[in-house]
């Protein structure tokens, strides 16, 4: 923002180009004989996958309250990878799968196990590997959509991790925070009470009381994170976070992960324009948005329309760095004070 002086982060989501949707993980890289042999094994592992995936379903029909993102509980299955990958921020996660009761633990180890051991016998990439972001972008098979997923918690958890080294007073918020753990990493505890680190949490009231209560189950602290309920499509999130104590003067964290996909280009507009009259100078923004809908697979838009989550929002680009910089400084242009500034790496725009 020129105005404010702010600085606006995103990342590019590569599932709108044609080449990320071979899989999740780039099979169209993988060798026949590999994808023969995974085919064979896959078929062995039916016994095992396929009454764990039906204990899935019942536990999110019957345990969980209607109206709860099931987006949501997908990101959160990635940081609790990330968690059992050796990464200790993310520990939250598992505890808030596991302890708060929001998936059938002992039948998601089941199939993760049965995952890897495909993996393992076959050569065929079916866990994410977490490469770190300079890794991705010197290896081009790796912009899987479960890649893209671990490069955009890498880099949010990196955000605020920036604003924690600055050892001063700065608020978090969290636009469409779903099942998002950030606000329960050591470090942000730790600055909460220290230096007094306010977290703002904002999402729809069914998906917050169905979070609150998994935390409380879990015993995940949470006195240092207000929730703020709030329909982001059709609600003010800038005077809802004022009512619940936000200051606009105050150095700010704005996380708006896997948000943009299930809004309009309309209401993406508006809420860009309400970032440069809320943040103040100094804030940062993280965000993520979809391109060229046309190009992603009938079936996975028609199965996110199935479970009541929608692509909705679009932008029309080429398939590389030039013409999606183009689209999106031309979008972000309309907020009057919002400029894209450079590319951080491959997947990330920095908007200044």
């Amino acid at each position: 923002s020129e105005d404010e002086n702010s600085t606006l982060e995103a990342s590019e989501d590569e599932n709108s180009t044609p080449e990320a949707h071979h899989t999740d993980h780039a099979l169209g890289d993988t060798p026949r004989f590999n994808l023969f042999k995974l085919c064979v094994l896959l078929f062995a592992t039916l016994p095992v996958l396929v009454p764990s995936y039906a204990m899935f379903a019942y536990h999110r029909k019957f345990n969980l309250p209607e109206g709860v993102s099931l987006t949501a509980l997908r990101v959160l299955l990635m940081r609790v990878i990330y968690a059992l990958k050796g990464n200790p921020d993310n520990e939250a996660a598992i505890r808030l799968a596991r302890d708060g009761g929001l998936m059938p633990w002992n039948t998601y180890k089941a199939i993760l196990a049965t995952f890897e051991f495909l993996q393992k016998t076959s050569g065929v990439s079916l866990v994410p590997d977490f490469h770190k972001i300079s890794e991705c972008q010197e290896h081009e098979h790796t912009r899987g959509a479960m890649e893209l997923m671990n490069l955009r918690i890498q880099y949010t958890d990196d955000a605020i991790k920036d604003a924690i080294k600055a050892k001063t007073r700065f608020q978090l918020v969290i636009l469409g925070a779903g099942f998002d753990v950030q606000s329960y990493q050591p470090q942000v505890i730790q600055s909460a009470k220290i230096y007094g680190v306010r977290c703002f949490e904002v999402d729809k009231k069914v998906t917050q009381d169905c979070k609150i209560a998994a935390l409380d189950k879990a015993g995940l602290d949470h006195q240092h994170v207000t929730f703020v309920p709030c329909d982001l499509g059709k609600e003010d999130w800038g005077e809802k976070l004022v009512e619940h104590g936000y200051d606009k003067n105050l150095n700010t964290v704005l996380i708006w992960e896997g948000v943009t996909y299930y809004i309009t280009n309309d209401v993406v507009e508006l809420c860009l324009k309400e970032f440069v009259k809320n943040l103040a100078k100094g804030s940062v923004i993280v965000f993520d948005f979809p391109l060229n809908l046309d190009k992603v697979p009938k079936s996975h838009l028609k199965g996110l329309e199935m479970i009541g989550e929608p692509w909705l929002f679009n932008l029309k680009a080429e398939s590389n760095r030039e013409s999606c910089e183009k689209a999106i400084t031309s979008f972000v242009e309309k907020a009057k004070g919002l400029v894209v500034d450079r590319y951080v790496t491959e997947f990330i725009i920095i908007l200044g």
